[in-house]
């Protein structure tokens, strides 16, 4: 978060994908790291809305944690609200919501992923 926050102090009135923003996610044998909503390239800030930005997907079961389960950050335009905390993006983290409509099981196994960027 805090290199797509320099790279939009830089721009302006876009948010960047990975390789824009200068972000290199080191390989992992056990998640899968994607910016699904961003690799195209920069989205304007205007009117930005719920663009994941940020995924990681289990290759594996882990515990009662279903395989290809997503933890995702999503990007919007900040509001009056919480552009306060000094960026024009709002970040928003997620864990997996299992198909019973809970995100316990995966939850769990980070329980404070949720506070991301807070």
């Amino acid at each position: 978060m805090k290199l797509q926050d320099a790279y939009v102090a830089e721009r302006g009135t876009v948010v960047g994908s990975w390789t824009m923003i200068g972000y290199n996610m080191p390989a992992s044998q056990n998640f899968t790291y994607t910016d699904p909503e961003l690799s195209g390239g920069s989205v304007n800030i205007q009117g930005l809305a719920d663009k994941k930005g940020w995924q990681a997907a289990n290759n594996a079961k882990l515990n009662d944690c279903p395989a290809n389960s997503a933890w995702t950050i999503t990007l919007s335009e900040a509001t009056a609200t919480n552009a306060a905390q000094g960026s024009p993006v709002a970040y928003t983290a997620a864990v997996p919501v299992a198909a019973s409509g809970s995100n316990a099981d995966c939850g769990a196994l980070t329980p404070n992923f949720t506070s991301v960027g807070r």
